[in-house]
């Protein structure tokens, strides 16, 4: 395995069942519109629990010209130094979780992230954001569509989780369609 530097970024793909090997958009969403090369230095870090999914993942970033490392990793557990990434980045996976695991990745996420760092969570909007009847069609997929923890993670006081997992200054905002969380470690004094 190779070392990993301090200077580089982190994504966690979610691919249980759909694909979401380009995330260029979210990316995007989330740092904003700079060029693609915006961090010529940084080193980009993939996981995701799929081996079948690292390998497509792999073969999209190769076919976009991306140099990235992929590994199989369960994100409750990341298995990267404590303090060694700049960004922390998952799309559509938390609400995938039972409430413990969310708890355990926001964790593992602050404990990988240096000072400074930023853990960016993009989903789809909370039943508080959206009319009434979109709030009731996203619920029906907690029950009907194979959404088991969907309705937990939207009840779920995300801040709360964030601030117990030692994240200082926590925001939201509905971007792309979806939100986009952001919680940053405080710098150290």
């Amino acid at each position: 395995i190779a070392r990993v530097h301090p200077v580089h970024l982190i994504f966690s793909i979610w691919a249980l069942t759909q694909h979401y090997a380009d995330f260029d958009v979210q990316v995007r969403a989330v740092l904003g519109p700079e060029e693609p090369d915006a961090f010529p230095q940084a080193e980009f870090h993939a996981i995701d629990l799929s081996a079948p999914m690292l390998r497509y993942a792999a073969q999209r970033a190769e076919q976009h010209g991306k140099a990235m490392q992929f590994r199989q990793m369960n994100a409750e557990a990341l298995a990267f130094p404590h303090g060694d990434f700049d960004f922390v980045f998952c799309i559509l996976l938390l609400h995938e979780l039972p409430t413990a695991a969310i708890r355990n990745v926001v964790r593992s996420a602050h404990r990988v992230l240096a000072p400074g760092g930023v853990f960016a969570n993009v989903e789809l909007p909370s039943y508080a954001s959206v009319d009434p009847l979109s709030a009731w069609l996203l619920d029906w997929d907690s029950d009907h569509n194979g959404e088991p923890f969907w309705r937990a993670y939207h009840e779920l006081d995300l801040a709360g989780v964030y601030a117990d997992a030692g994240f200082g200054q926590v925001g939201f905002a509905e971007q792309v369609g979806a939100l986009s969380e952001h919680a940053r470690v405080e710098e150290q004094q």
